[in-house]
């Protein structure tokens, strides 16, 4: 009888540690940002594979040879170079950007295309509770769970997102000046 209801407890922990992040919307942009430390306009170079042997690897036909014949799991990263601080301190021109792995409730990295520029709302590595391999303190994760991302239009000088306003669903586009206004 014991050792039945220690493999029920087992299999309890076990599941309840692999449920997904469940969240709720934490808001738009400007209000969400208010809690991240490093807001950038940031341009990707690249998108980085880290997996739990140490490996990380940046060409996407080495990538999956590597995942075939070691068959591990793998984080994403991306690579960013800044172009703009909008809100915090940050020296270095280049950093990490960690991704999600579906259960920590970071925003998904791989959606960030390389040559393309965002807004971004950033945290410290070194305060996160979950660390892929490879991440350090230095790098810096999305919070998934509200909008802390925009999309960056070089041409138009305008980024797009849920900028502002209480409904998600709102798309909006406003020149980058505007933004920084609303943002300070």
């Amino acid at each position: 009888m014991y050792l039945r209801y220690l493999i029920i407890g087992v299999f309890l922990l076990l599941t309840s540690a692999t449920y997904p992040c469940s969240c709720e919307w934490g808001g738009n942009f400007i209000v969400s940002t208010k809690n991240s430390p490093l807001v950038v306009k940031v341009k990707v170079i690249e998108t980085l594979y880290h997996f739990e042997d140490g490996k990380t690897i940046s060409d996407k036909n080495e990538w999956e040879e590597y995942v075939l014949l070691k068959e591990q799991e793998y984080y994403l990263s991306i690579k960013v170079e800044v172009i703009q601080k909008l809100k915090g301190f940050e020296e270095r021109k280049t950093f990490e950007i960690y991704g999600s792995n579906g259960f920590d409730c970071r925003e998904s990295v791989g959606q960030f295309e390389p040559g393309k520029t965002y807004i971004f709302a950033l945290h410290p590595s070194s305060n996160s509770e979950y660390n892929a391999p490879n991440e350090d303190e230095d790098d810096y994760w999305i919070w998934g769970c509200s909008e802390h991302w925009l999309t960056y239009d070089l041409e138009s000088d305008e980024i797009t997102g849920y900028i502002f306003g209480k409904k998600r669903k709102k798309l909006k586009t406003i020149p980058l000046d505007r933004f920084i206004k609303k943002l300070r």
